[in-house]
């Protein structure tokens, strides 16, 4: 594609039209901590994420509010959770000191039962994060430079490398097992390309967009669209949704940005993420309205807040990030009004 054609195409794809409202929910943050954010999200409104700078895991329902993950006895070792299942299984990372060792590594958890969480080890003894979880229990990250899926009873497995590449990481996860994530593929020179793995493929290599050098996968829905992020010099960043059957579908950019970046993706298509605007702002994309950022569709119930990020996005249209409300960092919930 041209140039001229592809920057046209973007400004297409940015046209927006008339959204859903939202009213937006202050989780709140743990006793004694200034700050939250939220990063993960399931289908019946449970919310994870970090309160505090240095970083302790909470959960959050609309009957408990805020509670912590309590992972260990000791007070200052970090955790971030991550992801949740739509059984209310947890997953994130956390810091401590291996058994006659210095230092403190991360290591991927999954929290199966409450409060009892599990460790999930690393390839090479070293350490590990997890990034995303699906409804079998299933953990996709990364570990020390290998992208993982861990399944319970017979734990972490190594999803391979890209050819040309010494690393990769897993991002995504669907409910079919594929993951999706970054991978690298010249090395020394710093590029990485978006991946999806099955188990009948093994790790298959997503070329980015013309014009774009690099880029990675964000998510994938349980139809295996693929929600990609491109990015190279001098051009902003824009989004695609992928698919085996028709490659790239390019969404481009939210209008007047300097790009954006994806970080979820629901079954019915709908994507979030952040936009650059000198700072970030929490944007929701979908087929009917295109690109809307948030802050532009909150309901008058919904004053004080100003939507940085918008991390996932649930079937049922909730979304749930991180932004100021009334000066404050907050994480958020936004749900569709009424």
């Amino acid at each position: 594609m041209k140039r001229g054609a592809f920057l046209l195409a973007c400004l297409v794809w940015a046209q927006t039209a008339t959204a859903v409202q939202y009213r937006v929910y202050d989780l709140g943050v743990l006793p004694r901590e200034p700050n939250s954010v939220a990063y993960g999200l399931n289908n019946n409104g449970m919310v994870v994420g970090i309160s505090s700078t240095g970083g302790y895991a909470f959960r959050w329902t609309a009957q408990t509010g805020m509670r912590r993950i309590a992972l260990s006895t000791h007070i200052d070792y970090k955790s971030t959770a991550v992801a949740v299942n739509d059984f209310g299984v947890i997953c994130g990372t956390i810091d401590f000191p291996p058994p006659g060792q210095r230092g403190r590594v991360d290591r991927a958890f999954v929290q199966y039962v409450w409060p009892f969480y599990t460790q999930l080890g690393s390839m090479d003894d070293f350490q590990s994060r997890a990034w995303d979880i699906n409804n079998a229990g299933q953990v996709c990250g990364s570990s020390d430079l290998d992208a993982f899926l861990y399944t319970p009873g017979q734990g972490m497995r190594a999803l391979g490398r890209l050819p040309g590449g010494l690393n990769a990481t897993a991002l995504g996860l669907n409910n079919l097992g594929t993951v999706v994530g970054e991978g690298e593929v010249q090395i020394g020179l710093g590029h990485v390309h978006p991946f999806v793995w099955k188990p009948s493929t093994g790790m298959v290599d997503i070329q980015p967009l013309p014009l774009y050098d690099d880029g990675y996968a964000a998510d994938v829905d349980d139809h295996g669209t693929v929600l990609v992020r491109h990015f190279t010099f001098g051009q902003p960043d824009t989004i695609s949704l992928w698919t085996e059957a028709g490659g790239h579908v390019n969404l481009g950019w939210p209008a007047g940005s300097g790009g954006a970046f994806p970080l979820g993706l629901n079954n019915n298509g709908q994507v979030v993420g952040a936009a650059y605007y000198g700072v970030s702002r929490a944007f929701l994309w979908t087929r009917e309205s295109g690109y809307v950022l948030l802050n532009d569709v909150l309901d008058s119930q919904s004053q004080g807040w100003d939507l940085r990020t918008a991390r996932k996005i649930n079937n049922r249209g909730e979304i749930c990030g991180g932004g100021f409300h009334n000066g404050l960092p907050r994480a958020y919930l936004a749900v569709p009004a009424q």
